[in-house]
């Protein structure tokens, strides 16, 4: 997802099209075959690829580097996070019993389109804290580019979920290559923060536009 946002889509755009992608995975739950489950779940793994990290991105970006407020920003939407997913544990289980798992998976699909809907309304917030100069442009070509390898991306997991072992194996691998990959660019970024000054200040950052994530 992360590499997705900074090559086809920007931060922006890809957190919207995580939410459309998480809310197509939430409705085909509806249709009761084991073939539409794993299209479900690759549905859901590829949407909160996307929507989550650019959603840290774009937070991060609301603040200083030495804001007394970041850390408070992001304890909160952690704390947001996991109080809805307890809630939404809890009220599965009775909502279950009662009206069956159609009823659950199509609430869940509603609450993402209001989550679309809520982000689309206010997402300029983000937008006008956001520095142009950060990431390349983006046109129309890049965002298809970025939406035929989300779709390839689909397919793959759909087709591994299939075959539980290979899956296993694939995610261990994966796992440990994320981990060295996370680990070298916080290392880079940390070398970077200490040999570069910061640039410019919180007024000049406002009045610039977003180029690549800005798309209405």
């Amino acid at each position: 997802g992360g590499y997705l946002a900074e090559r086809f889509f920007g931060h922006s755009y890809a957190v919207t099209a995580g939410i459309v992608i998480s809310t197509i995975g939430s409705f085909t739950l509806l249709l009761p075959s084991e073939f539409m489950l794993y299209v479900s779940l690759s549905l859901f793994i590829v949407g909160s690829g996307l929507l989550i990290p650019c959603l840290f991105v774009l937070l991060g970006r609301l603040y200083e580097r030495d804001s007394p407020y970041r850390t408070s920003g992001f304890v909160f939407i952690y704390v947001g996070m996991n109080v809805g997913s307890f809630i939404a544990t809890a009220a599965a289980g009775p909502l279950l019993l009662f009206s069956g798992y159609k009823v659950v998976f199509l609430i869940g699909g509603i609450f993402q389109i209001i989550l679309l809907f809520t982000y689309l309304k206010y997402r300029d917030i983000f937008i006008k804290n956001a520095v142009a100069s950060d990431y390349g442009f983006f046109n129309k070509s890049d965002k298809i580019w970025g939406w035929v390898i989300s779709i390839i991306a689909v397919v793959i997991i759909a087709a591994l979920l299939d075959y539980a072992r290979v899956a296993n194996a694939l995610l261990i691998v994966l796992g440990i290559l994320g981990a060295i990959v996370v680990a070298a660019l916080a290392l880079r970024e940390k070398e970077q923060a200490r040999d570069y000054p910061r640039i410019g200040n919180r007024e000049d950052r406002g009045q610039t536009r977003d180029i690549c994530s800005y798309s209405k």
